[in-house]
Parts: C-alpha cells; sequence; structure tokens
C-alpha cells in the first residue's frame, strides 16, 4: 500500500484550513485584544476579519489547480466543487453582511467563529464523495447552527428554537448513522461510488430498503423536506437573522 501523501491531502484541505484558522484569530483575538471595546467596534472587527478569511478561502480555491481525490474520494477536487465551495463562501459573506451580531449577542468573536465553522462543514460536505465524510461535515453545519440559532441569549424565542432544533437534529442524526451503518454491511463500503457500483449487481431486498430510508429520513431533516420540516418555522422566528440566513444557505447546499 504507497504511503499517504499528506502534502496533498493539506493542498486538498487548504481553504478549510484557512477558515479554521480564522476562526480560531477571530476568537481570540476578540477575547483578548479587542474585549474593552465597544460591542459596536468589536462587531465591525470580528465582521471584517470574517469577511477577510472567506476571500482568503475563495483564493485558496485557485491553488488547486489539479483534479483528483484522495483516500477513496474521502475528498474530492473538481470543477464544480471549486464552485460550489466559492458560492458557498459568497454566501457566507452575505450572512456577515446582513446583520451585525453586536444587535443581539456580546459574544461578537465566537459568533463569527461558529458562522465559519459551519462553512468549513459546509466546504467538507460539498468536496466529497463518501458517506461517512458527508455525516460528519453535515454534523459539524449541524451542531455549529445549533448554537448560532440560540445566541440571543435574551430572546426566550432563541432559546427554544435552538433546543427544538437541537433535538430533533440529535433524533435525525441517530437515523441517518444507523442507516448508513446498514449500507456499509450491505455494500461493504462508504464510498458512492462503490455503494452504487455493488448495488448494481445485487437485487433490492427489504434491508436494503429500510437502510435508504433511514439514511433518507436524515438528510431530509436536514433540507426542511417534507414532512420533517416542522421545527423550521421555531428555528427562522427564534434565530438571529444571520443564523437564519445561513440555516437556509445550508439547505440548498444539501439539496442535490
Amino acid at each position: 500500500m504507497p504511503p499517504f501523501d499528506y502534502q496533498l491531502l493539506l493542498l486538498r484541505l487548504l481553504p478549510e484550513t484557512v477558515l479554521v484558522v480564522g476562526a480560531l484569530a477571530i476568537l481570540f483575538l476578540d477575547l483578548g485584544t479587542v474585549r474593552d471595546r465597544t460591542p459596536g467596534a468589536r462587531s465591525s472587527l470580528a465582521t471584517f476579519l470574517g469577511i477577510l478569511t472567506l476571500v482568503l478561502a475563495i483564493g485558496a480555491l485557485r491553488f488547486q489547480s489539479a483534479d483528483g481525490s484522495v483516500y477513496r474520494g474521502m475528498l474530492v477536487l473538481t470543477g464544480f466543487t471549486r464552485i460550489a465551495k466559492g458560492l458557498l463562501a459568497i454566501l457566507a459573506i452575505a450572512t456577515l453582511c446582513i446583520g451585525r451580531p453586536a444587535r443581539f449577542t456580546t459574544h461578537i468573536g465566537e459568533y463569527v467563529a461558529l458562522l465559519l465553522m459551519a462553512t468549513v462543514g459546509l466546504f467538507l460536505l460539498a468536496g466529497t464523495e463518501e458517506l461517512l465524510t458527508a455525516f460528519i461535515a453535515l454534523e459539524l453545519t449541524s451542531l455549529s447552527l445549533y448554537l448560532l440559532t440560540g445566541f440571543n441569549k435574551q430572546s426566550i424565542l432563541s432559546a427554544e428554537a435552538a433546543l427544538k432544533y437541537f433535538l430533533f437534529g440529535s433524533v435525525a442524526a441517530a437515523f441517518t448513522l444507523f442507516g448508513i451503518s446498514l449500507v456499509f454491511g450491505l455494500s461493504g463500503s462508504t464510498s458512492f461510488s462503490e455503494i452504487s457500483a455493488t448495488l448494481r449487481t445485487q437485487p433490492m431486498s427489504r434491508l436494503l430498503i429500510v437502510a435508504l430510508v433511514l439514511t433518507a429520513i436524515g438528510f431530509a431533516f436536514k433540507m426542511a423536506a417534507a414532512p420533517l420540516h416542522l421545527w423550521a418555522p421555531d428555528a427562522y422566528q427564534g434565530a438571529p437573522i444571520p443564523s437564519a440566513a445561513l440555516i437556509a444557505a445550508k439547505f440548498s447546499a444539501c439539496t442535490p
């Protein structure tokens, strides 16, 4: 078995690395250097640094000129994935421009950092052909959105929306993970291409139907597809405006 190419992995994860480093830098800067400034000044600085980080992540996509995949499709780089990641970064920039976090929270650095981490999950989701990686990326985004939904501590509706979102999301994640385990047991792989090749040679069994239904339930919840969309009105009503916008952006990314 050939040795794992960590340099290639780092190149494939360059935009995501930029976002993570930017999120940590904003978090430490807000908690340390600019903690004594006014909320408006902290909000403007964090928003500017967040937008700058996203612009740098878009620029990092241009350094990924070679197409290919790493570790059986766990990370995939094509022209389509670069376009998808660029659009997701633009949506995140628009989210930061919609409203200043100082209007609904004093934890400004944490808010912008979580927004960037949610974008990291969307980037990974857009650039994978592996079922478990897609699940982990989607849950990284979802965990960030649970917190972003309830960030307005002065609003009871925000706390209620975050709690409902978290509870329903946890149950949906359990359905998805159980379905993935069944799919792996039937196909012997979590790669989309290998699963497709294996299932084409096998008859459609009842267990396979159950596995696909369980997996689809989890992803349908994330997309707020009927009839698993009943939590969405509460989340949109209670979440801060930028958080609601990011949830909508996540739905568009999850939709095939």
